[in-house]
């Protein structure tokens, strides 16, 4: 765990996700994604390294397939080296994987692609901090990546296994209004503005990079995912001080739920968010 991603630090620790086809899913998050699957029970699995969990399924047979709406853009998953990205793009090119993209974004390196119910990832690793920014602005570019060159740097030409030093370093969403979605993320929630766009934002804790991207590109006044699409049900957020947020949740009428041990909260999106600490028992 990094210095932009442990206990003291405001992130995105875990995701669930709703598919269809949870032996697909399955398939491709092992078999692609290299990850190492927990727990499968009633239709629901978690998956993640093989000391933590990332992801967790919900199988949905007949949930609507993916549309145009609010909700989840992509879940980037955070290589501990370019190593480990190589190695990544290498397994996946062996099994003839459909990438979305390829990007140098000067502060990390990241290949885009989509799990089988259209759910946005990110593979990425980050370069030194040092280069992230430019006279306290945040240089975040769109480069195409050097995808030969990436590709000399593999060390492991077998199956591709996250490694435990994988984590979840950011969480792209789709939102309706840029102008609310940066209100919530920042005024309410408690991360930083570091770099906006006519059309997107980029926010963080402790200057990381991002922790939070958001965009109206493919979401601009739609609806909310319904319940029963494919998509993001529901996220973990690591807090620093819990009383300072649900305090924050209350002077803006935001209604905080108790289950068992768990308080949780729906955000702009209606994605159910847990107030989580990063150490706490799942």
């Amino acid at each position: 765990m990094n210095k932009y991603h442990n206990k003291d630090v405001l992130h995105i620790n875990k995701v669930k996700l709703l598919i269809k086809d949870l032996n697909r899913s399955i398939n491709f998050y092992e078999n692609i994604l290299g990850m190492h699957t927990h727990e499968i029970k009633d239709g629901v699995a978690n998956l993640g390294t093989k000391d933590k969990v990332l992801l967790t399924l919900v199988e949905n047979k007949n949930a609507m397939i993916k549309s145009k709406t609010t909700g989840l853009y992509h879940v980037a998953y955070l290589l501990d080296s370019e190593n480990e990205l190589a190695n990544f793009l290498y397994n996946a090119l062996k099994n003839n994987v459909e990438f979305q993209g390829f990007s140098d974004h000067g502060a990390s390196n990241a290949i885009y692609l989509l799990d089988p119910d259209l759910n946005g990832i990110e593979m990425y690793f980050d370069l030194d901090d040092s280069k992230w920014f430019n006279q306290d602005v945040l240089s975040l570019t769109t480069k195409l990546l050097d995808v030969e060159s990436l590709l000399k740097k593999v060390t492991n030409k077998l199956e591709f296994k996250m490694n435990n030093n994988t984590i979840i370093g950011h969480v792209h969403f789709s939102v309706s209004d840029l102008d609310e979605g940066l209100n919530y993320f920042q005024n309410i929630i408690g991360f930083d503005l570091l770099l906006k766009w006519p059309n997107a934002a980029f926010l963080s804790d402790k200057k990381y990079h991002h922790h939070i991207g958001m965009n109206v590109w493919r979401s601009k006044n739609t609806i909310n995912r319904p319940n029963d699409m494919v998509g993001l049900i529901s996220y973990h957020l690591n807090v620093k001080n819990k009383d300072e947020l649900i305090e924050r949740l209350n002077n803006n009428n935001i209604k905080i739920y108790s289950n068992k041990d768990k308080s949780y909260f729906y955000d702009l999106n209606n994605c159910i968010v847990y107030i989580w600490g990063e150490y706490e028992k799942n």
